[in-house]
């Protein structure tokens, strides 16, 4: 099963749909609120929702189903 991290924050739409997005998926996902930290925040805070694959790769809003599905098959 892979692993996916979800940079995402509350009350955000379209982190709402990547998630919705990615629990298509068999995957192990951890969603990371990025308001936790500051660092994150400086980092994806005009990106979210931004997935993060186990091999190091990731996606930046918008992506689709396709994209998952080629992430998870590099």
């Amino acid at each position: 099963m892979s692993q996916v991290t979800l940079y995402a924050k509350a009350d955000c739409r379209l982190c709402d749909v990547a998630i919705e997005l990615l629990k298509q998926f068999d995957l192990s996902l951890t969603i990371t609120d990025i308001e936790s930290q500051e660092e994150l925040m400086d980092r994806y805070g005009l990106f979210i929702p931004v997935a993060l694959f186990e091999n190091g790769t990731s996606l930046n809003w918008p992506f689709d189903a396709v994209a998952i599905q080629s992430q998870l098959s590099a």
